[in-house]
């Protein structure tokens, strides 16, 4: 989890700074930059936890990258909030340790070749 050296209303500072899991590298970016994506997230229907979450998360990426985190938004502003949950889950993975993983559960079908071989 990040950890944010200002937790105060973000509109009234200028730049928001936060660090990684480790308080190795901290990361500056402007608020209104910061509160954009929080804002997107929060429509989406995240709540504020998971939107601080993954905003810190992609705006650490998209810095790292030299990509613009708006383009991203813009590309993901089409997609259904499944579809979203989806890439933010694969994001958390790819960002996470390797003790915890998030995912969806889909229905299984059975394949009825196999399925007469099991004994259930």
């Amino acid at each position: 989890m990040s950890t944010y050296s200002n937790d105060k209303n973000l509109s009234e500072s200028k730049t928001v700074e936060f660090f990684n899991n480790y308080f190795s590298e901290n990361l500056t970016v402007s608020a209104n930059e910061f509160d954009t994506v929080f804002s997107w997230f929060k429509k989406k229907g995240f709540d504020d936890v998971a939107s601080k979450s993954i905003t810190q998360i992609l705006l650490n990426q998209a810095k790292k990258d030299s990509t613009n985190i708006f383009k991203i938004l813009d590309t993901m502003n089409s997609y259904s909030r499944d579809k979203v949950s989806f890439i933010v889950a694969k994001i958390l993975n790819a960002t996470s340790g390797k003790t915890s993983k998030l995912g969806f559960e889909s229905d299984r079908i059975n394949n009825p070749e196999i399925k007469r071989n099991l004994v259930i």
